[in-house]
């Protein structure tokens, strides 16, 4: 067995695990950033075999390392890989229930939109959200608006974003899952079907 093979075994050992998930508690960016390398690519992989979209596997992986950082002097974290991969199959489950609920509302909005009068209150309905919606935004930091515009309204890319704002690409990524999430949590009592088709 090569050197590179034993290091690559030593990185995925339990042992190793329980090191970064101690130094992760107590603030370490460097174990986070390792836990990210390690566990990145196979978290996706395993989204990715049960959601179609490869823009939404890797939000929900971004979401789990959100989490990840911002629980991390709460969590008790026993299984760093078992504590991953359960955080990915339920937010899979939650991605797979919230697209239940998009199919079966743009069913109904179809059907409204097909009916005499239905314009005008569809109409007013979505400027309602449009002010909800324009009223979250004000609720985020500025850094996390701002990427969040650039991505859902100027559609530019986690890269073209990070090139243009000097910042690397990983940190582009936890404003927009931040973003996400500050829109999921204002926006939750409001319209919550329509706020799916949105935000999700």
């Amino acid at each position: 067995m090569s050197l590179e093979n034993r290091l690559d075994e030593v990185k995925d050992s339990d042992e190793h695990h329980i090191r970064l998930v101690s130094l992760l508690a107590v603030g370490s960016e460097e174990a986070f950033e390792e836990i990210y390398d390690l566990f990145w690519d196979k978290l996706l992989k395993f989204v990715r075999s049960k959601i179609k979209s490869r823009e939404s596997a890797e939000e929900i992986v971004q979401e789990i390392f959100v989490d990840l950082w911002e629980k991390r002097e709460t969590q008790q974290i026993r299984h760093l890989s078992g504590y991953l991969f359960r955080s990915a199959r339920n937010k899979v489950l939650d991605a797979l229930r919230a697209q239940i609920v998009r199919d079966q509302h743009r069913d109904y909005f179809f059907r409204q939109n097909n009916r005499k009068d239905s314009g005008t209150e569809a109409s007013l309905a979505f400027q309602d959200l449009s002010d909800a919606v324009h009223i979250s935004l004000t609720r985020m930091p500025e850094k996390t608006r701002e990427i969040f515009r650039m991505n859902r309204f100027e559609f530019l890319t986690v890269r073209e974003i990070s090139s243009r704002l000097q910042l690397s690409e990983r940190t582009v990524e936890y404003h927009i899952a931040h973003a996400l999430r500050i829109l999921r949590f204002y926006l939750k009592d409001f319209l919550p079907s329509i706020v799916l088709l949105l935000i999700a």
